[in-house]
């Protein structure tokens, strides 16, 4: 975490978020996807918890994914990506 210089127990103000657009929602998507593929090529993880809590958006329109507490790494086997974390809706308990 960085230090803001206001002491502790304080919180730097909110910056104003930016107006979204159908472009700055193309945008952050093409992102998404760009980190993912990143993330599954050339890294070999998967995130498996990919929601929109989890993507953060600055002001300058950047979004970065976060929350890799459930991610897996790939290996040569696909065994590993057949399960999952949640509750089913409608399930019986």
């Amino acid at each position: 975490m960085r230090a803001t210089g206001r002491g502790a127990g304080t919180c730097p103000p909110r910056a104003p978020r930016p107006p979204t657009t159908r472009s700055s929602n193309a945008r952050a998507r093409a992102q998404v996807v760009a980190g993912l593929m990143h993330l599954h090529k050339g890294l070999r993880v998967v995130h498996r918890d990919i929601k929109p809590s989890n993507l953060l958006l600055n002001t300058k329109g950047n979004c970065k994914i976060s929350d890799f507490g459930v991610s897996g790494q790939l290996t040569n086997s696909v065994s590993n990506c057949h399960s999952w974390v949640g509750v089913v809706r409608g399930a019986r308990a």
